[in-house]
């Protein structure tokens, strides 16, 4: 069972980690820093650290209860160059695939090539990382998003899915390079897209 939060912690949450954000931005190297060993700095500050229990537990309580402070996750518009957003949340880094992307994953495209580049450039248009660190994690994101193409069309239900990777996920997947059999194996057992 997921960590009940009620949505006054959620904005909480939202508020800390926008001002950490900003503060981790302004200092060259403190973002990556922050990657690689997230759990100290984030209780440092104050912001709760959840679990995949959280999010993908039978009552995804943390995500329901970003819909309820007003802040859900909301579909993209389908267009050409939008087929892939990232963002950094308090708790996460949250990949979101439209509805055109999760279909042409169904029939078998976009090649890993191009699904890599997209996500290279998704990664590094949020600030996620730098890149060069972008283009060696987006291809190994979008390895990860290719061994999930079963559960993408399952979870997508016309308006896309999103994949949330809690930073205690996130950290060592980044510090192994996501590139070991190991890793990528660990990432496909541990992260799962969800319908929008």
């Amino acid at each position: 069972m997921g960590k009940v939060m009620d949505p006054a912690e959620i904005k909480l949450n939202e508020e800390k980690f926008a001002v950490f954000l900003q503060k981790l931005k302004q200092k060259v190297g403190a973002l990556d820093a922050f990657q690689l060993n997230p759990v100290p700095m984030l209780n440092n500050e104050r912001i709760d650290v959840i679990s995949e229990q959280d999010i993908y537990g039978p009552d995804r309580s943390i995500l329901q209860g970003n819909s309820k402070s007003g802040t859900s996750i909301r579909p993209m518009a389908t267009t050409a160059t939008n087929k892939m957003r990232v963002e950094m949340k308090w708790y996460g880094v949250v990949i979101y695939l439209n509805h055109d992307l999760c279909n042409d994953l169904k029939i078998g495209g976009p090649v890993m090539g191009t699904l890599g580049a997209l996500t290279a450039g998704a990664l590094g248009a949020a600030s996620v990382l730098t890149a060069g660190l972008a283009a060696i994690v987006g291809t190994a994101v979008a390895a990860i998003i290719g061994l999930k193409t079963a559960e993408i069309a399952i979870a997508d239900d016309g308006n896309g899915v999103y994949i949330p990777i809690t930073w205690a996920q996130w950290a060592p997947m980044l510090a192994t390079g996501f590139m070991t059999p190991v890793s990528l194996g660990l990432a496909a057992a541990l992260i799962h897209p969800l319908s929008m």
